[in-house]
């Protein structure tokens, strides 16, 4: 489940937050988006504190949640978007983020993470919650 090397082009805002996706495969048809690195740096503002990024961190995952429903073949229960999260995080993308657990993984030796999935249908049902919760974003073309 965990590739590397496509698209690593971070969304930054306010040097606090960074979100990598990946479409996989690449080249060719996606058929799904990976969020590779979903974090929230509390030094860079001067606090040392562990905290969650909500709602930026929705805001971030829904994001990718568009270009995964935009970019993807993906269908039925087959995964759109996943990711690998840390312990800390687990509790997030399960209970806040709404995600499924898919199982136990190794990110590096020594490090371990839980794989968490959407399919088309909860990453839909995911980005009208929020949009709910929050209201519609207006995108801007630069």
């Amino acid at each position: 489940m965990k590739a590397r090397g496509v698209m690593n082009q971070p969304q930054r805002h306010r040097g606090t937050q960074r979100n990598y996706n990946g479409l996989y495969p690449y080249p060719g048809q996606p058929e799904i988006l990976e969020v590779e690195n979903l974090e929230a740096n509390p030094i860079s503002t001067g606090q040392q504190a562990k905290r969650l990024i909500s709602p930026i961190g929705k805001w971030l995952i829904w994001y990718g949640v568009q270009v995964g429903l935009r970019n993807c073949s993906a269908l039925g229960s087959n995964p759109l978007v996943v990711l690998i999260a840390l312990d800390s995080a687990f509790d997030y993308y399960r209970d806040i983020i709404g995600m499924e657990y898919v199982g136990p993984m190794t990110i590096a030796p020594g490090e371990d993470g839980y794989a968490f999935k959407f399919n088309r249908e909860n990453a839909v049902a995911f980005c009208t919650r929020q949009e709910r919760e929050w209201g519609k974003a207006t995108p801007f073309e630069c």
